[in-house]
C-alpha cells in the first residue's frame, strides 16, 4: 500500500507504518506489561499460556509485517512493470511475480522470527508461559540448580541453530533453482538468436541469415571463385 506500490494506500500505509513503528520497538517483556489491560479484556487474565500466547501473537505479527515489507521492496522495479505491462492484475502479480521473486529473502526472514519467537517463549515464563524460559526459572535459576538453567538453555541453542541452518538451507537452494531457470532461460534465447537473425528492411522481404552454415557456404563458394578467374 506504500507510495507507488501494487496496492497503492496512503492512508492505510500511514496508519499501519505508524503502528508497528509503535509496537516492534518495545522490549517484549515490557509488551507483556504493556499490553495487560488488552490481554484482560481478550483472555480474562494476564498470568499463563493463553494471555502469553496472544502477546506473542502481537509481537511476531507486527515484525512479520516490517520484515515482508522490506523483503518486498527491495524486488527489482522493471520486473513488476513489465508485468503491469502485460496487463498482469494486481492479485496475479503478487502471486506470480512478487512472491516468487521475494521467496529466498523471505525464508530467511521468517527463519529470523521464528528465533525471535522462540526467546519471546523463554521470557514468557516469567508470566507463567510455561515451556523452557519457565523450567528454566522456577527449576533452575529460583530453585538454585545451575545444571538444570545450563541444560534449557543448551537445549535452546540446539534449537535456534537447527532453525537458522534448515532456514539457511532452503532458501539457498530456492535461490539456486531461479538461477537455473535464469540461465536456461538465456541459453534458450542464445540458442533461437544464432539459429537465425531476421532482417526487415521496407520494401524488401525478410532475409534468414543462418549463422551455423556461414563458414560452410563459404568454404564450398572459394573453389566456385578460383573457377571463375580461371
Amino acid at each position: 500500500t506504500r507510495t507507488g506500490g501494487i496496492l497503492q494506500n496512503r492512508f492505510v500505509y500511514f496508519i499501519v507504518n505508524l503502528l508497528v513503528n509503535f509496537v516492534r520497538p518495545i522490549p517484549f517483556i515490557i509488551l507483556l506489561a504493556f499490553a495487560q489491560p488488552l490481554t484482560v479484556m481478550v483472555m480474562g487474565g494476564s498470568i499463563g499460556r493463553g494471555p502469553a500466547t496472544f502477546v506473542m501473537v502481537i509481537a511476531a505479527t507486527f515484525s512479520v509485517a516490517r520484515v515482508v515489507e522490506q523483503n518486498l521492496v527491495a524486488i527489482d522495479p522493471g520486473v513488476i512493470e513489465a508485468a503491469r505491462a502485460m496487463g498482469a492484475s494486481p492479485w496475479k502479480i503478487i502471486t506470480s511475480v512478487i512472491v516468487p521473486e521475494a521467496l529466498g529473502p523471505l525464508i530467511l526472514g521468517y527463519t529470523f522470527l521464528f528465533i525471535a519467537i522462540v526467546d519471546m517463549s523463554a521470557m514468557a515464563g516469567y508470566v507463567g508461559g510455561g515451556g523452557l524460559g519457565d523450567f528454566a526459572i522456577v527449576y533452575g535459576y529460583r530453585a538454585f540448580e545451575w545444571e538444570v538453567t545450563v541444560v534449557a538453555t543448551l537445549i535452546i541453542i540446539v534449537l535456534v541453530q537447527a532453525a537458522q541452518f534448515f532456514g539457511n538451507w532452503l532458501s539457498r537452494r530456492l535461490q539456486h533453482r531461479e538461477d537455473r531457470h535464469a540461465d536456461r532461460g538465456a541459453r534458450a534465447e542464445h540458442h533461437h538468436a544464432g539459429e537465425a537473425d531476421i532482417l526487415l528492411e521496407p520494401g524488401v522481404r525478410p532475409r534468414v541469415c543462418r549463422r551455423r552454415h556461414a563458414g560452410h557456404s563459404e568454404a564450398k563458394a572459394a573453389p566456385v571463385r578460383k573457377a571463375r578467374r580461371s
